[in-house]
This record gives structure tokens, C-alpha cells and sequence, in this order.
């Protein structure tokens, strides 16, 4: 199998609170206007509901999605960052993004983050990408009622407003190639990063600079 199967592989930890609020409150609005800014129907990779067991090896089929998708969307949170296979998910997108000159030569990027809480612990490259800022929305507990409430409406504002900046990423995304197949690279990008300290949780509440958090 050759060439993107997915626009989007959306990461994140398989904690039932995260899991509520992809599947019960982001998913559907951040599809239907992707949709509208594609203009078809956007192609998302989402691992299905406990679909991930702890202790699980990272499964054969998520390293294809990843090698298969042309973005990340992954739900930032502490949670995210002590998941190994979050982490690695993460990882994978971040060495493609170095190798081909993304954030370097050129300012833009093939991860767009959704983030949970503060962030005030997360690793500080995460902070070096912007972000769409769900700390106001990050409510796990009866969706449907949410979804009835003004905050609901200001969350598919913001989904609204940012998923145009995500469309241009999906259409501008590199020629895929073929060794994003190959367990090489995917070693080679989970040994790199999972040892570089500013991947690594912060043991002080961090700020962070000015950039992030839009």
C-alpha cells in the first residue's frame, strides 16, 4: 500500500475522560467543518473506543496510520505526555516534520494540537507550536448537557474558527514516501525524541513564551 490513506490521525490517551471528550464533544464538529473547508469528506484516523489496553504493544496497525496520514491532531494533556504510545505517535510526526524542513526553513507544521488544562507542565517543545486552547472545555461529564450550553457553542466557534489553518496543513501536505513504512524510521524517530529533554514532562509549572495558547 503506498500514498496517504488518512487526511488526519488523531492521537490521544485512551483514559475514558479523554475518550468522552473526542468521541462526545470534538469529533463530529471538528469533521463537518473540515469538511467544509476540504470541500469532501475529510479521511480521520481514530482509534475506536478501548481499543487500547494498557500495557498493549503498540499495535501493527496505528504505525501504518500514522505513516499513512498527512497530519496530527493530537489531544494534548499531563496524560498524553506519560503515555508512551501518545508519545511515540507524537514523536513519529515531530521527526517528519525535522526531516523535512518544517518549523525550520519553513514556519509551518504538521501537527496541530488541541489542548487540555493549563499546559503549564507540558514539555517545552510542546509549547513551541500553537495550539488550539480547549482549557475552558475541557468538560468530560454529561456531553449532551454541554452540548445544550452557551460554552458548547463558544468551543464549535473555536473548532470553527481554527480547522481552516488544519485544511491548509492536509492540502500542502509533502509527497508521501515510502520509508515512513519501514520500522527503521519509526525507531529511529520514537529513540530521538524520547530522549530529548524539552519532550519530556516539566517537574516546575512552566508559562511558557508568548506564541502559544491562541
Amino acid at each position: 500500500m503506498s500514498d496517504y490513506k488518512f487526511d488526519v490521525f488523531i492521537s490521544y490517551p485512551h483514559e475514558e475522560e479523554h475518550e468522552t471528550w473526542v468521541h462526545d464533544i470534538f469529533l463530529d464538529d471538528f469533521a463537518r467543518y473540515l469538511r467544509q473547508e476540504l470541500g469532501r469528506q475529510p479521511e480521520l484516523f481514530v482509534d475506536v473506543r478501548g481499543g487500547i489496553k494498557s500495557g498493549e504493544s503498540w499495535p501493527m496497525k496505528l504505525k501504518e496510520a500514522l505513516a499513512h496520514s498527512k497530519i496530527l491532531v493530537p489531544i494534548w494533556s499531563v496524560d498524553y505526555f506519560l503515555s508512551s504510545w501518545c508519545r511515540s505517535e507524537c514523536a513519529v510526526f515531530l521527526y517528519r516534520e525535522e526531516r523535512l524542513g518544517y518549523r525550520q526553513s519553513r514556519t509551518d507544521g504538521l501537527i496541530h494540537p488541541v489542548q487540555l488544562y493549563d499546559g503549564k507542565r507540558y514539555p517545552r517543545k510542546a509549547w513551541e507550536i500553537q495550539w488550539l486552547n480547549c482549557d475552558k472545555y475541557n468538560v468530560f461529564n454529561h456531553p449532551k448537557s454541554f452540548k445544550k450550553s452557551k460554552t458548547y457553542s463558544k468551543l464549535r466557534g473555536a473548532i470553527k474558527d481554527w480547522v481552516p489553518d488544519v485544511a491548509q496543513s492536509i492540502e500542502g501536505a509533502p509527497v508521501w514516501r515510502q520509508e515512513w513504512l519501514t520500522q527503521g524510521w519509526v525507531e529511529k524517530a520514537v529513540k530521538k525524541w524520547d530522549k530529548r529533554k524539552d519532550f519530556q514532562i516539566l517537574t516546575q509549572p512552566w508559562n511558557g513564551p508568548t506564541l502559544a495558547g491562541g
